[in-house]
């Protein structure tokens, strides 16, 4: 699919991107075309609220939100936790503060957990040296 911007999304990552509602969805529009990513043999395209990585071992999986700006921060696939392995989802181990659900995201090599708070900055999220249960 394409957007505004002209960029096209192209095959497991395109599929994903459709399945998100495209650029109605929380990733909104394109940053990039498909390119090589950190990670040996992965591809990735940067949208406005994230990304979406792909490895053929792994499909595609899209990081978003307060996630994203964690997984971001510590240089994506090419940092301590890897590629993403699981899609964000509700973290039954922390259930919901007042403010929503809390929730996380596996990677390879950890997981990323984030709780929504008042100020932004106090749910900013952490990470763990293992995956989720």
């Amino acid at each position: 699919p394409g957007s505004d911007t002209g960029i096209e999304v192209y095959g497991a990552i395109a599929d994903k991107y459709i399945q998100e509602w495209g650029v109605m969805g929380v990733l909104g529009a394109p940053h990039t075309t498909e390119q090589p990513s950190f990670s040996a043999g992965s591809r990735m395209n940067l949208f406005e609220g994230g990304i979406i990585l792909w490895r053929g071992d792994l499909g595609a999986h899209l990081v978003y939100g307060a996630i994203w700006a964690g997984y971001e921060k510590d240089g994506r696939d090419g940092g301590p936790l890897g590629m993403p392995i699981a899609d964000e989802e509700n973290d039954p181990e922390l259930g919901r503060t007042i403010y929503g659900n809390c929730r996380r995201q596996n990677f390879e090599r950890g997981c990323i957990k984030w709780c929504p708070a008042p100020n932004w900055s106090e749910g900013f999220p952490w990470h763990t040296g293992a995956p989720c249960p």
